[in-house]
């Protein structure tokens, strides 16, 4: 009986995985301007939060600081986002996103939107409901 449990949680989590990278790739390949997915997800982030610092996207996107700076320059060198020092603050630059960036940012939300629909077209509203009732109950351990 465990050896069945544990075929079947395998089994669970890789259809799981395979909805998530799948919704990934379908974006990425979408979208007229090929951008990593976690960049997309940082600019709009900061589309939200305008004026965040490093230390925020770190902390959101759970990467080194080192290798958020790369991005972010990246990014800079791309004409997506600006960084400002504030009067205040010589350390913490402020990001802001450039109209570039922002154009970027719905289009992104909208290929998103296009893919989330096409995946979730075969299941009937109650299905989409018990599906999100579903997927809540995963628990991420501490």
């Amino acid at each position: 009986m465990e050896c069945e449990n544990m075929v079947d949680t395998e089994a669970t989590m890789a259809l799981f995985h395979q909805v998530v990278r799948g919704e990934e790739v379908l974006v990425r390949e979408r979208m007229a301007k090929p951008i990593p997915t976690q960049q997309l997800m940082v600019l709009a982030f900061i589309v939200a939060h305008p004026g965040v610092i490093q230390r925020n996207i770190v902390d959101l996107i759970g990467r080194k600081a080192a290798t958020v700076s790369v991005m972010l320059k990246n990014m800079e060198k791309q004409g997506l986002i600006t960084r400002q020092i504030p009067s205040d603050n010589s350390r913490n630059k402020k990001i802001f996103v450039t109209d570039e960036g922002r154009k970027l940012t719905e289009r992104f939300k909208e290929t998103r939107q296009q893919v989330h629909e096409e995946m979730l077209a075969n299941l009937s509203t109650d299905e989409r409901q018990e599906l999100r009732q579903l997927v809540a109950k995963i628990k991420i351990p501490d």
